[in-house]
């Protein structure tokens, strides 16, 4: 047997436009890249501070402009909004540049078992 590979199957290009488009918005190659601490992860991890420091973007984009990005992709997908008045999830943030607590918007991509999740979330 031999595998094809088709880098431009339309569903996953839709799933990249997705991602793409909830940051409408956000300046490309903007040069705020600081460390950045992730507190409290609660839930399963209730209890437990991640402590190691990685490399973050800074997210210029205001909440309410993420939030009207985000429901333009739900309405674009045809995604249910079970109620348009609850803000987007999120986990704070420690931002060691600003010496603040920060939001950091949570999303979920869902997609069948292997249509490509991987090669999406690459591309």
């Amino acid at each position: 047997m031999k595998l094809q590979f088709d880098a431009n199957q339309q569903y996953q290009l839709d799933a990249v436009a997705a991602v793409t488009g909830l940051f409408d918005g956000q300046p490309q190659d903007a040069p705020e890249y600081t460390p950045i601490e992730v507190g409290d992860w609660g839930g399963l991890f209730a209890g437990q501070t991640r402590t190691e420091l990685g490399v973050g973007n800074h997210l210029l984009l205001a909440p309410d402009k993420l939030l009207i990005n985000a429901r333009a992709v739900q309405g674009r997908n045809d995604i249910e909004i079970a109620d348009p008045a609850v803000p987007l999830e999120s986990w704070e943030l420690f931002d060691t540049a600003t010496n603040e607590a920060r939001a950091c918007p949570h999303f979920s991509i869902e997609m069948e078992t292997g249509t490509g999740k991987t090669y999406v979330y690459l591309r």
